[in-house]
């Protein structure tokens, strides 16, 4: 499964809430500003974060942008008002010792990355880590919306 993040303005998203039938209708939606894409980390670091209520919503928003899933993916969508308070909880970690202290033992043995060295595994998680504080920076600062796409083949689309 692939996860595929990206920032627009709100009324951008209305129009998607009201008119995208395809994730084609959403990755291409011209007022994207950012894209975030998340392929071989992201379940380490949705352990990583799923241990805390808010930094959780980081990789799985609480509001469903349709009812049904679109060509195999699920959409989802964080508010402006949300993406900022995201970003504040991931601003103000300390991110190697967030990972080292509590984390990457968990990822071990859950064996999402049980063939990966300790180092290598902190190091990759690090910039996963850093490109979606980066990321929801971005957003939070121009207050954007964050519309989640999560299911299989997403970067095969050519948007990026």
């Amino acid at each position: 499964m692939q996860i595929l993040l990206l920032a627009l303005d709100a009324n951008s998203l209305e129009q998607l809430i009201l008119n995208a039938q395809t994730t084609e209708d959403i990755v291409s939606c011209p007022a994207i500003q950012y894209r975030l894409a998340l392929d071989q980390d992201w379940q380490a670091l949705d352990t990583l974060l799923g241990t805390d209520s808010v930094l959780k919503e980081a990789l799985h928003p609480i509001h469903p942008l349709t009812q049904h899933l679109i060509q195999g993916a699920s959409v989802y969508y964080n508010t402006v008002v949300r993406v900022s308070d995201i970003y504040e909880t991931l601003n103000n970690l300390e991110v190697t010792e967030f990972i080292q202290a509590k984390h990457i033992s968990q990822i071990q043995a859950a064996q999402i990355a049980s063939d990966v060295a300790p180092d290598q595994l902190l190091a990759s998680l690090r910039l996963s880590f850093n490109q979606l504080q980066s990321f929801y920076y971005h957003a939070a600062d121009h207050n954007l919306v964050i519309v989640a796409l999560r299911g299989e083949g997403l970067f095969a689309t050519g948007y990026f």
